[in-house]
Order: C-alpha cells, then sequence, then structure tokens
C-alpha cells in the first residue's frame, strides 16, 4: 500500500515508474498512490461514499442530506467505499474517539505502551478538565508554578524537565485561556 508524500506528483511518477517502481520498493522509498484529480463535469467522488456518524453526532442528517444532493453513491456498511464522510461533532475530545475503537491496548509515543486503555483514558481526561479548570480560575504566573510543582512532584527530573520543555506552562495557560474566553464569547452571543 503507497502513502501520501508531499513534493507534488513528479515524485510520484517517477517511483512509480515501471523500471524505477521496483528499485523504489527495495530501497524503502515511499510508493504514493495516484491521486485522481476533479475534472469539470465528472462527479464530486467517482465511487461510493461512505457516511458515519459518532454517538451524539449534530450534523450527520446534514451530512447525509449534502451528500444526496450532489448525488454521491452511498456505500453499505460492509462495503468498499471510496471515500468516508465522519461527522465527528459528537465527541467531546479526542479520547472519546480513540476510546470508541476498543484498543486493546496503545503505543504512546516516547512513552511506550499503555495496557489498560480505558484507565489511561480516562486519567487524561481527569488532567484535562483538572488544567482546564485552573487556567480558569488562576492568574499566568500561578498556574506555571502550581503546574511546575505537581510535574515535579509526580515524574522523574529527566521527565519533568522534558515535560516542561516540550510543553511550556505557559503555553498551555494561554491556549486554555484562550478556549475559556472564545467559550464566553459564543455563550454571551
Amino acid at each position: 500500500m503507497g502513502c501520501l508524500v508531499s513534493g507534488g506528483d513528479r515524485y510520484a511518477q517517477l517511483v512509480n515508474a515501471p523500471v524505477v517502481s521496483a528499485l523504489a520498493r527495495q530501497l524503502g522509498l515511499p510508493q504514493p498512490v495516484s491521486l485522481e484529480r476533479h475534472r469539470e463535469g465528472d462527479p464530486v467522488v467517482s465511487g461510493a461514499v461512505l457516511s458515519a456518524a459518532a454517538p451524539g453526532a449534530r450534523l450527520d442528517r446534514a451530512l447525509k442530506a449534502a451528500l444526496d444532493r450532489i448525488g454521491v453513491e452511498r456505500a453499505g456498511a460492509e462495503g468498499r467505499a471510496k471515500a468516508l464522510v465522519f461527522d465527528a461533532s459528537g465527541i467531546a475530545d479526542s479520547t472519546e474517539l480513540v476510546e470508541s475503537w476498543q484498543p486493546q491496548r496503545l503505543a504512546l509515543t516516547h512513552f511506550g505502551q499503555v495496557d489498560e486503555p480505558s484507565a489511561h483514558l480516562e486519567r487524561v481526561r481527569e488532567r484535562l478538565r483538572e488544567e482546564a479548570q485552573l487556567a480558569r480560575e488562576l492568574p499566568a504566573e500561578e498556574y506555571d508554578r502550581r503546574h511546575r510543582t505537581r510535574i515535579a512532584a509526580e515524574a522523574d527530573p529527566e521527565n519533568a524537565a522534558a515535560l516542561i520543555h516540550c510543553v511550556p506552562p505557559d503555553y498551555q495557560w494561554r491556549g486554555l485561556d484562550r478556549y475559556w474566553r472564545k467559550r464566553a464569547e459564543r455563550e454571551a452571543a
């Protein structure tokens, strides 16, 4: 199976050429799939489209109506599909999406394997709620101090330093502060 590689069609044409293709495979070079280009007058999608929705999705009917309006062929749940349109509007956060896949384990880049995904994802959600609430209640300087203190207490010095370096508390506070401000603006409108 190929992969998509940026760099345009020239690379794809080169590594997928008859003689070069075998060499590219032996060298382990990415071999991009050929992308279909839309041409005026062609159908929007040349093949069946599968539509699906997360539990609690709010846009499912509207998406299906839009697909019907533009005349795309609809794929059944067990059939092959050219494209997937997924309504994720019912997902509160990405941990819910991951958990909906019912994984047996998680492989976390830089941190290793997690053998109890549900418990881990619940802990992630708990920490996200805690951080969001702290950012809502505390000024930036106090949030920074508490965050650094907690990380130092819960992680060994090397990992604590890496966590603070990779995700500075100031960045977290500013992002969460913006979230709360934007949410208040939406609710006030």
